[in-house]
């Protein structure tokens, strides 16, 4: 639904741009916004369009608020999701998912091994002694695959240790493969804090 939402927006910005029309509030979808927006001069077609676009919008933003205040009341019972949702760029949703599709860390026998189940590691294809690597396995959720490298694409903002490897890869590899190794080593410190998490409640 946020991409529906984020979708009519844009499609609402493109309708001012046309009409030159520009928002005199810093936030043009804010409440006194889209009341500038119905009250601008619309001839007949596009004033439909403005006020079925606005109508969809206010339902989208009813939709996703109830969807956060369940995934709110959710997260009571999966109180793991603390464990990552104190990293920058991991909201409820995807702590929540994350925590699913991991399920129990202890599972994994090494770190490296939640990338490969995520599918964020090569391919690999051996001829005799020989080795190529190809691009990864897309194994896996999908779901979990896309929260780990946006995920991971804000972190390398906040994150300096996360930042510099991203970068050092970038600068040797390209963008694609940095971002792919951002987001196998955010698997790998998921796991790591999910691991420290149910040992710390073993010692309690």
């Amino acid at each position: 639904m946020v991409y529906e939402n984020t979708g009519v927006k844009n499609e609402l910005h493109a309708l001012l741009g046309r009409a030159n029309y520009h928002s005199p509030y810093k936030s043009v979808f804010c409440k006194r916004g889209r009341k500038w927006i119905a009250g601008q001069e619309w001839d007949f077609v596009n004033r439909n369009m403005v006020e079925e676009k606005l109508r969809r919008i206010e339902y989208f933003e009813g939709e996703i608020k109830l969807a956060d205040e369940q995934l709110e009341a959710l997260s009571e019972h999966f109180p793991e999701t603390k464990a990552l949702t104190c990293l920058f760029g991991i909201g409820l949703y995807s702590a929540l998912l994350l925590v699913a599709e991991i399920g129990e860390p202890w599972r994994f026998t090494r770190e490296g091994q939640v990338g490969a189940y995520a599918g964020l590691t090569s391919r690999v294809s051996q001829s005799g002694e020989k080795a190529h690597y190809g691009s990864i396995s897309k194994q896996g959720s999908k779901w979990m695959r896309y929260i780990l490298v946006n995920s991971a694409m804000q972190l390398v903002r906040r994150d300096k240790q996360l930042g510099n490897f991203y970068r050092r890869i970038k600068r040797r590899s390209g963008f694609k493969v940095a971002r792919v190794a951002a987001a196998r080593k955010l698997a790998e410190i998921c796991w790591k804090r999910l691991m420290a998490y149910y040992r710390e409640q073993e010692i309690a």
